[in-house]
């Protein structure tokens, strides 16, 4: 397994370093479940974090959200400070290929279009974009 990354796109050094600073840099995500999640989300938000529910409920009808801003500690010690209960509290960190697609994302040199009912999606090609490992 690689230790370091080196990630190039149109020419340009996008990213090198080690894996785990990489992976470390990257915003976390926390996911949530609580069957106090209303009461609970308003305090996260006066807090500065952003909620995106999923629209499942876990065991027991609790909601479920993707917690941005707020790490897992600080939503965990607002939920006591609120008297809600939590069923679960899991950091989420994105996978080395959400990273290198959000690094490679304006490097793309070629973009294709492709046409979805009313709409187009575009998708581009990392063909200049390249990724070296050490191990």
């Amino acid at each position: 397994m690689a230790d370091h990354v080196l990630v190039v796109g149109r020419g340009r050094v996008l990213a090198d370093g080690p894996i785990g600073e990489l992976v470390h840099r990257e915003p976390t995500s926390v996911r949530l479940c609580s069957p106090q999640l209303p009461v609970l989300a308003e305090a996260l938000r006066e807090a500065g974090a952003h909620l995106e529910y999923d629209g499942s409920a876990g065991d027991g009808g609790q909601e479920t959200a993707m917690v941005t801003g707020l790490s897992s500690g600080r939503i965990g010690d607002l939920a006591a400070e609120h008297g809600c209960s939590i069923h679960e509290l899991t950091p989420l960190r994105p996978a080395l290929e959400d990273i290198y697609l959000r690094l490679t994302d304006e490097a793309a040199e070629y973009r294709a279009s492709i046409p979805v009912g009313d709409r187009e999606v575009t998708s581009s090609s990392s063909d200049r974009n390249e990724v070296f490992a050490r191990v």
